[in-house]
């Protein structure tokens, strides 16, 4: 179920991103040609992003995740932490002594937990900061 909910996210990620894409690319060509969208041509774009979403999700890179701060969390003020923090991929309270780990937006997950979710997408599932892709 997690591995659905994983893909789920990244696919909705890749959505937003792609359909922005498209957008700019739209307006811009508009802009330029004098070629006015009717809605035939965005729909069609995006079902054709959404086609290449659905199979082939951007993790981060191997080196991002690896570069990321780990530690053993104590409940003090690390990352921005608080005594009452929790891990919102499994939802599950960050308890003293447990591995966590720190993106760079500052936001802290369980470190197994965040690593799993960087194999399938590469925004921090809180603010949606980018790890870098190799797409």
């Amino acid at each position: 179920m997690e591995d659905v909910l994983d893909r789920l996210l990244s696919l909705r990620d890749s959505m937003i991103r792609t359909c922005a894409n498209m957008r700019s690319f739209l307006d811009t060509l508009a802009q330029n040609t004098g070629d006015i969208d009717d809605g035939a041509l965005t729909e069609a774009a995006v079902r054709e992003s959404l086609e290449e979403a659905v199979l082939s999700p951007m993790p981060a890179t191997r080196a991002s995740v690896e570069a990321l701060e780990k530690f053993v969390f104590d409940g003090g003020v690390q990352c921005g932490s608080s005594s009452d923090q929790r891990c919102v991929v499994c939802l599950g309270k960050i308890l003293c002594e447990d591995q966590v780990t720190c993106l760079p937006c500052s936001h802290m997950f369980h470190g197994h937990c965040i690593e799993q979710w960087l194999r399938y997408g590469h925004v921090c599932p809180l603010c949606r900061f980018k790890l870098p892709t190799d797409y």
